[in-house]
């Protein structure tokens, strides 16, 4: 154990002695700030410097594209200032032609510049040419040439194109010029806008005012189109419309007069056919409208009123049977047997074929005692058949009766 623990504490001692050959505190480098101000320093610089250049190179470009643009032509350039020179609706022309030209500075300027060169050297030739060969130049050349060596002289030129030269200039090929209306008169531009139509076209465009007549008819149609869709009250006021624009509507106030009896108004209707003879009593239709109510109401009397005799010839000229019938039909109910055989007779004649009309005659001559006539009246009417049965039975009755009279 003694030579375990003494070879031990050897060991121990050892790595003592180990440990105390080591350096006790770490060593760090010695700082030097200076190299750091001058690393800062050396970027501030080269900051700057860029800076500087930048500044320098960058407006160069513009002067570039504007000395382009200002370059010198052959013809017609004068050197004014620009603040000096009035606008002018040409060199407002003009400026709207050469503005998109302007747009394209990279491609352009290169050709324009190119193209003067080539312009001067063509006009210096010229002009050696000429002098060589004691050729008279004119004043129009000479001006032109004189402005164009005296153009590099200025310092600071402003290349102002003349109005007409500088459009025969401009590169055609390369740009293309909007198209420009010309400026036209305000009478011209009015005259131009308005169509032009010949004295056809206007008499067919112009609308005629309808006239009264035109507008009445109007109303009417609409009236017994609404009577078609069974829109009474909507034709009646129609109809009434027509008749307010002309009163001796014919049509127009028997269709009202029909419309208002059909919905039992009957004094109304009455009313508007009374009003209608006041303005045309020669109206015959109405006449007969009048009698047709009155004899559905039983009012016989009227009946006869409203067809006097003064109304047969005009019956008779228009063969109107509706006249004849109601009228004799109104005078038998009155046991007015004169009035009522005038009128059978004109029915008879009219319409020999119809059994009633020849009953109708025989009824109204027995009752005037003209029996020898009616005896064959109702043979007559026997004969043609078509009678009812009590009719038919009347008929042969007073046949007989009427066989020994003489």
């Amino acid at each position: 154990m003694s030579l375990l623990n003494k070879a031990l504490k050897d060991i121990e001692q050892r790595d003592g002695e180990h440990e105390l050959a080591l350096e006790p505190t770490v060593q760090l480098p010695q700082a030097r700030p200076w190299r750091n101000v001058i690393t800062i320093v050396a970027v501030l610089v080269s900051a700057m410097v860029v800076i500087a250049l930048a500044y320098l190179l960058i407006p160069q470009a513009p002067e570039e594209s504007e000395a382009a643009h200002s370059a010198p032509e052959p013809k017609g350039l004068v050197t004014k200032p620009l603040e000096k020179q009035p606008i002018t609706l040409k060199q407002s022309v003009a400026s709207q032609v050469i503005q998109p030209q302007l747009n394209e500075v990279d491609g352009e300027a290169e050709l324009r510049r190119l193209s003067n060169r080539e312009t001067r050297v063509t006009n210096e030739s010229t002009y050696n040419g000429n002098k060589n060969g004691k050729q008279r130049v004119s004043p129009s050349q000479d001006s032109s040439l004189s402005q164009s060596r005296q153009l590099p002289d200025t310092k600071e030129p402003v290349a102002e194109i003349s109005q007409d030269k500088m459009l025969e200039s401009a590169p055609k090929p390369i740009i293309k010029q909007p198209r420009t209306s010309k400026t036209e008169s305000p009478a011209s531009a009015a005259n131009a806008t308005q169509p032009v139509t010949s004295s056809s076209d206007t008499a067919v465009k112009v609308v005629k005012a309808l006239s009264v007549q035109q507008r009445a008819q109007r109303w009417f149609e609409q009236g017994q189109q609404s009577l078609r869709f069974a829109m009474t009250n909507e034709a009646i006021k129609q109809f009434e419309q027509a008749v307010i624009l002309v009163p001796e509507h014919e049509q127009a106030r028997s269709s009202l007069a029909a419309t208002l009896y059909g919905q039992q108004r009957l004094e109304e209707a009455y009313s508007v056919l009374i009003n209608g003879l006041k303005v045309a009593p020669e109206t015959l239709s109405w006449r007969v409208m009048i009698a047709k109510m009155a004899i559905e109401q039983q009012q016989y009397q009227r009946v006869l009123e409203v067809l006097g005799d003064g109304q047969d010839a005009r019956a008779t000229q228009l063969g109107n049977n509706d006249y004849w019938i109601l009228k004799g039909s109104a005078a038998r109910q009155l046991k007015q047997h004169d009035i009522a055989k005038v009128c059978f007779t004109e029915l008879v004649r009219r319409q020999p074929n119809v059994a009633k009309w020849w009953l109708a005659l025989a009824t109204s001559e027995d009752a005037l005692g003209q029996y020898h006539s009616a005896r064959g009246h109702y043979a007559t009417a026997l004969q043609l058949g078509g009678l009812s049965g009590p009719s038919q039975q009347y008929a042969r009755a007073r046949y007989d009766s009427l066989q020994d009279t003489p």
